[in-house]
């Protein structure tokens, strides 16, 4: 599978993911990649979470917050369903 723009996505905490459309995603020569999407929001991915996701259209993955960290789930809208 391969990620591009436009790619339709549900993502969000498990249970109550949200569907966005990626409109850029940057980073790819780094260890962290950033995804953006349409409403403005954005998620930071590892290297190797970005790799899983690119490969089989979905990854569960740890998002750093101040207060501590929150399980996320991202994944090609239809893929689950």
């Amino acid at each position: 599978m391969k990620i591009k723009n436009t790619t339709t996505v549900m993502h969000g905490s498990p249970g109550y993911e949200n569907r966005e459309v990626i409109s850029s995603i940057s980073g790819l020569e780094t260890d962290m990649i950033t995804i953006e999407f349409e409403s403005d929001s954005f998620t930071i991915l590892t290297k190797k979470d970005f790799d899983t996701f690119n490969s089989t259209g979905t990854v569960e993955y740890y998002r750093q917050f101040p207060d501590g960290k929150a399980l996320e789930v991202l994944y090609v809208e239809g893929l689950l369903a």
